[in-house]
This record gives structure tokens, sequence and C-alpha cells, in this order.
């Protein structure tokens, strides 16, 4: 282990550990929470503690409740991220990419010309990167919002595939 509060070691074997991620993440989505909570306790008690750690030092069911609690939200977050932008695909592979969304549109004054755009598929796809990325990093709450407005802006998929169909 590392020097740090435990839940701060915690993390660490989380970000450093992909096997470790992946068993989580099973567990998260088969069987809850208090699965993977016994996982990474177990995990942690295979690790080898450092002499200079007391025994009073080990991980509390509380430190461990916490770290898989946020890792939990992130994981969630990550997952809907990622269906957000499969469901933009999805309806540009029908509608069109012209006629997706932008977040931000800059025009030349002179020409009218767009310079930068910067589409929905885009945002979304850069605050996956981020998520998979930056462990530290999570969407501001206003992105929340976004992401829903995008969610409902995308979930025409089905009416016009019965459309085509027709």
């Amino acid at each position: 282990m590392r020097e740090g509060t435990n839940e701060e070691i915690l993390w660490l074997f989380l970000e450093e550990d992909l096997e470790l991620r992946s068993n989580i993440e099973y567990y998260l989505d088969e069987s809850g929470k208090i699965s993977a909570i016994k996982h990474l306790k177990s995990y942690v008690e295979d690790k080898e503690v450092p002499e200079e750690m007391s025994p009073d030092n080990k991980c509390s069911l509380r430190e461990l409740k916490d770290t898989i609690d946020r890792y939990s939200i992130r994981y969630n977050i990550t997952k809907k991220l990622e269906r957000l932008r499969e469901r933009i695909e999805k309806w540009c592979r029908i509608n069109g990419h012209d006629k997706m969304g932008y977040q931000k549109e800059v025009k030349d004054n002179k020409t009218g010309e767009y310079t930068y755009r910067y589409s929905d598929w885009q945002m979304v796809d850069d605050h996956y990167g981020i998520m998979i990325n930056d462990w530290g990093w999570l969407p501001h709450p206003k992105q929340y919002k976004i992401y829903n407005k995008l969610w409902k802006k995308y979930s025409n998929i089905r009416n016009y595939i019965d459309r085509s169909n027709a």
C-alpha cells in the first residue's frame, strides 16, 4: 500500500488494477454493491500490508462502501454517456449527420461561413473520454441537464425506423 488515507489507497487500487475494476463492474451489474464491497475487501486482504502500517489502519467497512459508492457513480455515468453516444450515432445514421445538433458554432463575420462546429456527439465523446482517463473529474450538474435534453432530442429513432419501413 502507499501513503495516504485508506480511501485514497483503495481508489488507487481501482485505478491501477483493470481486473479488479472489471470484477467490481461485474458485481455492480449482476448482484449489487454488497458483492462488490465483499470482493474489494477480499482483494485488500490479499494485498501485502507494509510493516509501517498498524493493525488499526485496516480498511473499515465504511471506507470500502464509500469507495464502491464513488466508483459506482462514475461507472453509471460512463455507461450512460456511452449509451447516449450510441443513440446519437444511430439517430445520425437514420436521419443524416448533417441534421445533428451542435453545442457550439462559430461563424466568420465576413463570409458568414462556419469556421468551427462542436457537435453534440463530439461533446458526449469528449466527456466519455474524460470520465475514462481522469478519475478526479465528474460532470457538473448543469451537464446532466444537457445530457437529458440530448437523450430526448435523439429519442425519435423508432419513429424514423417505422416511417422508413412503411
